[in-house]
């Protein structure tokens, strides 16, 4: 019976990478085949170009004046993006910045592969981690966007392949010298990590954790020191570049208010994995509860050390910016990975201890919960595949855009469209402020709105249909804002920005 079961989940296993791969490449012509923003890309694009010329992506003062600019994230991915800029037009730049991304996912899934080998589970049971991984729908969603997830989660995956690699390598030395040497690479790719995407803070936290948990006393000190030393010498350094604007921008962006009901209406999101998830957490505590437990079993003991924090940590990220107004599940990503490596682990130290036909079970069952996952991409799939050629088409609005005077200042969603028409977007990460405003602000901010669209201050108002149309919920704008925009404005066309119908208003004289 266990034969056949094997037997069985290798051949749906096989299945299931075929389906992915070919779910990848789909994602991947959409992102190197379309000209626009495919998603709420617009203000790292926006970062990227203005870092490329020169511009203070933490100035200071656009927390505070219009035009608006909050950057919300590190440096390390807008630096990286800004390389070739200058060379690009905003077409084949935007493209570029994507190309990261893509890499930077090929990059995850090899050191994922890398470190489920490192964990002693079996070359089958690597590859059928990885590739449950990868069909968690958050990291096939946002794998090819212009925005610093995936080179985030690449940097992250890295530091821990190396960490494990140099833990199995059983090197002993009581040495300052030797242990600085040896977590320099792993150090260092976390401050990398950190600098990217501020969640990825939860790989150093639980390498520290495993070394304190092991009584790793100079270890755990030396890593701590080198980690905190370059944390803390990067940001005195991007301080002064910036004015002493970036941690300002840090801190605004800390503002977003939390709303345990928005958390709970957001959960649903997560769709179709919470299948895998319930699988995966019910599988594990049974195989823990009821499995018969090794003495002195080592190996055990330091995956825990590991593991645990890095779930917990992950986890609590995740439901508190599922807690934001606007939230993505881009935020989950560590959390599906750790969970995939949790499951691994878990049911491996169970087959040795039986006979190992439970486990095979537990992991036919995840791939089923997989594949239907793949039947509901490939039901999304063929109209994501049509987006290059829209968006292509409905770059044909941009010219009355680029009538606008340069320079002049345009109430717009996507920034993407102010570097289109060379003006100046009121906002740049227009959710950020919204939500921060919302709760210091309360309703003062959309005030002040409303007398700049009075007094016509915008050389042009462009703002999504669903808006417009006064739609509710509404995404962003009141009615009474909206109503303020048609008596002040002019319709004029359509155009698109985030991948989303959006109405241009110009000036009625």
């Amino acid at each position: 019976m266990k034969n056949i079961l094997s037997k069985v989940l290798l051949a749906l296993l096989a299945i299931l990478i075929l389906a992915e791969v070919w779910l990848y490449l789909g994602r991947f012509y959409v992102a190197l085949g379309s000209d626009l923003p495919i998603d709420y890309e617009g203000p790292t694009y926006y970062g990227v170009r203005l870092l490329a010329s020169g511009g203070n992506i933490y100035d200071p003062a656009t927390l505070d004046k219009a035009p608006f600019m909050v950057t919300i994230y590190m440096p390390v991915y807008y630096a990286l993006g800004a390389i070739f800029q200058k060379m690009c037009d905003l077409t084949v730049g935007l493209k570029a910045c994507r190309l990261i991304s893509i890499l930077s996912l090929c990059a995850t899934g090899y050191f994922s592969y890398r470190i489920f080998a490192l964990s002693n589970i079996g070359r089958v049971r690597s590859v059928l981690g990885l590739f449950v991984f990868l069909n968690f729908f958050a990291l096939w969603i946002w794998s090819n966007y212009c925005r610093v997830d995936m080179l985030a989660t690449s940097l992250s995956l890295f530091a821990l392949e190396r960490f494990l690699s140099l833990e199995s390598g059983k090197q002993e030395s009581s040495s300052i010298r030797y242990l600085l040497k040896a977590f320099c690479i792993p150090t260092l790719l976390c401050i990398a990590a950190v600098f990217t995407k501020q969640s990825s803070i939860v790989v150093a936290f639980s390498i520290l954790i495993y070394l304190l948990w092991l009584r790793k006393w100079r270890e755990s000190f030396v890593f701590s020191l080198a980690f905190g030393g370059g944390c803390a010498t990067l940001t005195i350094i991007l301080q002064v570049i910036t004015g002493g604007g970036f941690l300002q921008h840090m801190k605004f962006a800390s503002k977003m208010p939390f709303d345990w009901t928005m958390m709970m209406e957001h959960l649903g999101w997560i769709g179709l994995d919470w299948l895998k998830i319930l699988i995966i957490c019910a599988s594990c505590t049974v195989l823990i509860v009821f499995g018969k437990r090794i003495e002195n079993d080592n190996s055990e003991k330091s995956f825990f050390a590991l593991s645990v924090p890095f779930l917990l940590s992950t986890a609590i990220f995740t439901l508190y910016t599922l807690g934001t107004q606007y939230p993505n599940t881009n935020h989950a990503i560590l959390f599906y990975f750790v969970l995939s490596f949790v499951f691994l682990q878990v049911s491996n130290q169970f087959k040795q201890r039986q006979d190992g036909k439970q486990e095979t079970v537990y992991s036919l069952s995840l791939v089923l919960a997989c594949l239907l996952n793949c039947a509901l991409m490939f039901q999304l799939l063929p109209s994501m595949l049509t987006w290059p050629a829209q968006l292509s088409a409905s770059s044909a609005y941009f010219e009355e855009l680029k009538k606008i005077k340069a320079n002049s200042l345009v109430f717009t969603e996507d920034p993407y469209l102010s570097l289109v028409s060379n003006t100046k977007p009121l906002f740049v990460d227009v959710s950020t402020f919204v939500q921060v405003w919302r709760g210091e602000r309360k309703e003062s901010w959309e005030k002040d709105l409303q007398e700049m669209v009075s007094k016509e201050k915008f050389a042009a108002v462009i703002v999504n249909c669903h808006d417009d149309q006064k739609e509710k919920p509404s995404y962003y704008w009141s009615e009474d804002l909206v109503n303020l925009i048609h008596q002040k404005y002019s319709l004029n066309s359509s155009t698109m920005g985030n991948r989303q119908s959006q109405n241009l208003y110009l000036q009625a004289n």
